[in-house]
């Protein structure tokens, strides 16, 4: 944070979304306007008149979308109408102290959106509103350019204002949409299962970085390795965000974890870990058995493993066997975890049940690398649920 700057949430909101965002706006909305209108204008046909925004108009407007998705109604133009009891918010009265300090507070209630903006013109600011030059021609394989002028400037901020904690996460993140593109996808078992793709690093729900997915031309800006996939060169170039001179350990899920990237990871001098999958690029064939197979051989809590360049490659036991790989863990330190007993009608929870007894939890040993993910690979799930609680999109259907 810098010095001088306070936390209330206008300045807050001030250091990522500061002046020249918005007259960058206002500059870009103005001309897709004349554009628009000039290539629509018929004879005999008469079209709302279009006024140059501002840079403070376009501020008052972003605000009322920010009111929108905090008070949901269930139609936009219910905010404006007289008839109605939507659109209004309450303002207690000062206390005796306030006014003793000589404050003054507006109390009562007052719709917010027509104390701000006409309904005409919040339509047509929403019609108009542009990211980008609209004079420059895009490619299909630049889908996600109309947007990139403003989410560049956005990642320098969240990378400038924000130092992440030692541990971070890479995941798949999804921006709901339904509409038609070309470049969404559904991904099953996904609290947002349509929309738009994007691999982030994430640091307790704060999100510093993040690359653009398509299901059409795949990741966006990314240089291709001949030693990675495309997936494996995406989680690359986002952990060479994390600014160096710095311990870094990367945890990672099983869509993204194998050999040649951590060795690669290793070369930044970031450290690596994550669950992996039997097929991964390099995991030893001596590790690779069938979970039924384990659940009849392996108790509980037996670790092995092997090391492939560098890389430990592991099987706990746990409820089911689970495939590991670290660069930096001491696979025989443990932590003490209470662990709640597996219900009865569990298919896996055989093995564990019988160290419970008549326990209904119980502190179990943990191995570090376990507990590392198990705290930390959910930092872009939290990112996820922090968003869903401040949703601004709008439904919008047209014929």
């Amino acid at each position: 944070m810098p010095a001088g700057c306070t936390e209330s949430p206008y300045e807050l909101f001030s250091l990522f979304w500061d002046e020249s965002v918005f007259e960058q706006l206002a500059v870009n909305t103005n001309l897709y306007a004349k554009l628009k209108q000039d290539s629509q204008t018929q004879p005999g046909k008469q079209r709302r008149k279009w006024h140059k925004t501002t840079a403070s108009e376009l501020k008052v407007w972003i605000g009322l979308i920010i009111h929108m998705g905090l008070h949901k109604e269930p139609s936009i133009s219910l905010y404006w109408s007289k008839g109605s009891s939507y659109g209004w918010r309450k303002i207690k009265k000062p206390t005796r102290r306030a006014q003793w300090s000589g404050k003054q507070a507006l109390y009562g209630k007052f719709r917010v959106p027509k104390s701000c903006m006409s309904l005409n013109r919040y339509e047509q600011l929403k019609k108009y509103f542009h990211i980008s030059d609209p004079r420059v021609s895009l490619e299909p394989k630049d889908w996600y350019k109309k947007v990139d002028p403003l989410a560049s400037i956005l990642q320098k901020r969240y990378r400038y204002f924000y130092l992440p904690g030692t541990k971070v996460a890479i995941d798949e993140m999804v921006v709901r949409f339904s509409g038609r593109s070309q470049h969404t996808l559904k991904i099953r078992n996904k609290p947002v299962k349509e929309g738009y793709k994007i691999f982030a690093l994430c640091s307790h729900g704060y999100t510093y970085g993040f690359v653009w997915y398509s299901s059409l031309v795949g990741l966006a800006d990314v240089p291709r390795q001949s030693d990675l996939t495309p997936t494996s060169a995406g989680v690359l170039a986002l952990a060479q965000l994390l600014p160096p001179g710095h311990c870094w350990h990367l945890i990672l899920d099983n869509y993204f974890t194998n050999i040649p990237l951590f060795e690669r990871l290793l070369l930044l001098e970031i450290g690596a870990a994550g669950t992996t999958r039997v097929d991964a690029a390099g995991f030893p064939h001596c590790l690779k058995i069938e979970k039924a197979e384990a659940r009849k051989v392996l108790p509980w809590g037996y670790v092995t493993g092997a090391v492939v360049q560098n890389t430990c490659c592991l099987i706990w036991q746990d409820n089911s066997s689970v495939l590991f790989m670290t660069n930096y863990h001491d696979i025989q330190e443990t932590v003490e975890r209470r662990r709640r007993r597996p219900k009865k009608t569990s298919t896996n929870g055989a093995i564990v049940r019988g160290l419970f007894g008549n326990e209904v939890r119980k502190s179990l040993p943990i191995p570090t690398f376990i507990d590392d993910y198990n705290y930390h690979m959910g930092a872009v799930d939290i990112a996820d649920q922090l968003r869903s609680y401040y949703y601004t999109q709008q439904t919008a259907r047209r014929n």
